[in-house]
């Protein structure tokens, strides 16, 4: 997979098992008040991002346009905004500021991948 700097947001009942999630794609439930998707660097990790009260995340669809805060940072090490659909990379300083990563929310990631 490639690195992409843009991501459509798919509203869906339930999010699809990790092994479902395409490239580009960012399947938002609010049923499971989950967002999911592939890391945008291409590495193929799986990034959750749960998006309720007690949680880090909020989002916010701007007509049809997606903002995610605070920023998603992944294992791997690529930390990035989603900002109207557009992935903004954060740089090696800002990233290294970023104390909330998906993998604070390894709980989620469980369930997703064995429960889904």
């Amino acid at each position: 997979m490639e690195r992409i700097d843009e991501i459509e947001p798919v509203y869906v009942d339930f999010v699809p098992r990790a092994g479902d999630l395409e490239p580009g794609k960012i399947y938002i439930s609010d049923a499971q008040k989950l967002a999911t998707h592939l890391c945008a660097c291409g590495c193929g990790a799986v990034a959750a991002t749960p998006i309720q009260d007690g949680f880090w995340w909020h989002m916010k669809d701007a007509g049809g346009k997606l903002i995610l805060r605070p920023s998603v940072c992944m294992p791997c090490g690529s930390c990035y905004n989603i900002t109207h659909n557009r992935i903004e990379w954060l740089t090696e300083e800002e990233a290294r500021k970023c104390d909330i990563t998906t993998a604070n929310a390894k709980p989620v990631q469980e369930k997703l991948t064995t429960s889904l």
